[in-house]
């Protein structure tokens, strides 16, 4: 369904033609928590994305791109996601845009130069293109940023384009709170027929003002927050080789790097405490220490595999894992939680692993219309005292079972 909005505007030289293209898309979930440890309340029906876009060609040098999303989030790995932990999610109220998701203004410079001032999602995010409603949880919960972006196709490789981005730091749309900015760099290679390889690095040299540290934190006055550090490197297919038409995949390798910028003083403020009382991703963790500083480091390994058939169905599969360690000991295990006590609790370790596993099959029934079913195994390697899964009522595991029903509608 496009539309073609008319606009005709009276002016003394004449008049203007203004023409856009309009689209729609939404996203309705029903999760359900199965095998022998599941939470005592589970809801279902539950709209995810409610999402307008609007594109207008100016000329044929400049575009203006819009989407607003009454739903959305200003963490981009969430967006469309099944939430898991709905006490501590970020949600359009966390973000200065409100309910607008997407704005960029380009500039064709050349055919093969452009420029635009957009909201900015990741330089390193790890491609999520089959359609599991759980996958993709573990990369870092980049949020989204004001930013200028330059994309340049090179004449001497074709299939090949870099992008250069300076950012107003990360977690930041509206406000420029932050000592230093946000800068960052991706490559996007054809090697071979229907095959990619994408890479990407960024940095962010002081995270302090900015929205995702307010609203996790709510820090003290220092002007030192935490510095942050991306790569990525990503190897995938679209569907296009020649010899495997519809089939696609996705390995890709993320890492992130947090650093405390200065053991002195004291970024975060003393009510910041994770005491279990809540359930939340251990991807949020910030730690500070006066003796040395502080380091926390994920690695993000994924791999994707989908095939479609008969231009109608498609089965996929994927899995990925997530290594947190961190230079303090604060990870500490149970053998049983119930009722929010620890049973035999360990001393802190400096290292906590998670992993996803995924299928999906997916059914595009009508045009526009899209039916996947999706079951997900959501795992921490060992029972952690904090970071876990909420069972029943009363009883914290440290893996769940996840079947969600998702109905696209997009044109």
């Amino acid at each position: 369904m496009k539309f073609r909005l008319f606009l005709l505007l009276s002016l003394p030289f004449g008049s203007l033609e203004l023409f856009g293209k309009t689209s729609i898309s939404a996203k309705i979930d029903c999760q359900t928590y199965v095998g022998k440890d599941t939470p005592s309340t589970q809801s279902c029906a539950t709209l995810r994305t409610l999402k307008l876009g609007y594109e207008f060609e100016a000329s044929p040098k400049i575009t203006l791109k819009a989407a607003i999303d009454p739903l959305g989030t200003p963490a981009t790995n969430r967006k469309a996601k099944p939430i898991l932990n709905e006490d501590y999610e970020p949600t359009i109220d966390d973000r200065s845009t409100g309910i607008l998701e997407e704005a960029s203004l380009i500039w064709k410079f050349r055919n093969s130069l452009h420029f635009n001032v957009a909201i900015h999602d990741s330089a390193t995010n790890l491609p999520d293109q089959n359609y599991l409603p759980n996958h993709g949880l573990l990369q870092s919960p980049q949020w989204q940023q004001l930013a200028l972006k330059a994309d340049y196709q090179l004449a001497l490789l074709e299939g090949a384009e870099v992008s250069l981005i300076i950012g107003n730091g990360e977690g930041e749309i509206t406000r420029n709170l932050d000592a230093q900015q946000y800068g960052a760099f991706s490559g996007d290679v054809e090697f071979y027929p229907g095959i990619h390889f994408k890479t990407g690095i960024s940095f962010d040299g002081n995270n302090k003002g900015s929205e995702a540290f307010q609203w996790l934190y709510q820090p003290t006055d220092s002007d030192l927050g935490f510095s942050t550090e991306r790569l990525s490197a990503i190897f995938y297919s679209r569907g296009d080789m020649e010899s495997y038409k519809g089939l696609s995949f996705t390995l890709g390798w993320q890492k992130t790097k947090i650093t405390d910028l200065d053991q002195d003083k004291v970024a975060l403020s003393d009510s910041t405490s994770f005491d279990g009382s809540v359930q939340i991703d251990p991807a949020y963790l910030l730690a500070e220490s006066t003796e040395r500083t502080a380091e926390i480091t994920h690695i993000v390994s994924s791999i994707d595999v989908a095939y479609r058939i008969l231009d109608q169905y498609e089965i996929a599969l994927g899995y990925q894992s997530r290594n947190i360690k961190i230079s303090e000991p604060v990870f500490t295990t149970c053998s049983e939680i119930i009722g929010g006590v620890c049973s035999q609790q360990s001393q802190g370790t400096t290292s906590l692993t998670q992993s996803q596993t995924g299928v999906a099959v997916s059914n595009d029934f009508e045009e526009g219309f899209r039916l996947t079913i999706d079951y997900s195994i959501l795992a921490y390697d060992k029972l952690y005292n904090v970071f876990n899964y909420q069972s029943t009522a009363d009883k914290k595991v440290k893996s769940l079972d996840v079947v969600n029903v998702r109905l696209t509608y997009g044109l």
